[in-house]
């Protein structure tokens, strides 16, 4: 009895001895990666000689300026290049009017970067449009049973022959079309861009 009372005793200790080794190993760790994250930090916030002589303070040096994004901007392009097709912007929306086909896209696209760098909303009122400029506001009526509804241009697209514009979920979803996936819409510009 006393023997195995013993064996309990030194397994436990033997216990407590790899859960402190185990803890000191995880205060190395995470101390290691608070003194690397904190070089990173002071390694930002130094003064850079700039290519021109001048000393640049920052948090964020000039040489960031320089990475390009991943994703595509067109809000700031007068034109752009798709499937070997080149397409010109519009510099403005005034008197803009069109008729011909809409589609709508909804949940594969939810959440991922527009052209306009905000994420795509199924449920709010946006389009993507080939050449209206970005942030352009269009009221889009379905011509099959006279319903309409204002939308806010943020997106590039539908890049098939036959389709003018292509309307989130919610769009499409006030205008009865979800049904047939296309609908015959005209397009009116609201304002000017």
């Amino acid at each position: 009895m006393r023997l195995s009372i013993l064996n309990i005793w030194r397994n436990e200790m033997a216990e407590e001895t790899v859960l402190r080794r185990i803890q000191n190993s995880w205060f190395q760790i995470d101390r290691s990666v608070s003194l690397f994250l904190m070089s990173l930090f002071l390694a930002a916030c130094q003064t850079v000689q700039t290519s021109d002589g001048n000393q640049e303070k920052g948090f964020f040096p000039s040489f960031f300026q320089h990475i390009k994004p991943i994703f595509h901007h067109y809000d700031s392009q007068s034109s752009y290049v798709v499937k070997g097709k080149r397409y010109q912007v519009m510099t403005t929306n005034k008197g803009y009017h069109e008729t011909g086909q809409a589609s709508w896209y909804g949940g594969k696209f939810n959440a991922r970067k527009t052209a306009s760098g905000q994420r795509y909303n199924m449920y709010a009122l946006t389009a993507a449009h080939k050449t209206l400029p970005l942030h352009s506001k269009v009221r889009v009526t379905n011509l099959a049973n006279g319903k309409s509804v204002v939308v806010s241009i943020n997106d590039r697209g539908p890049f098939y022959s036959n389709r003018i514009i292509d309307l989130s979920y919610g769009a499409a979803n006030r205008l009865g079309m979800l049904p047939t996936g296309t609908a015959k819409v005209e397009l009116i510009s609201l304002g000017s861009n």
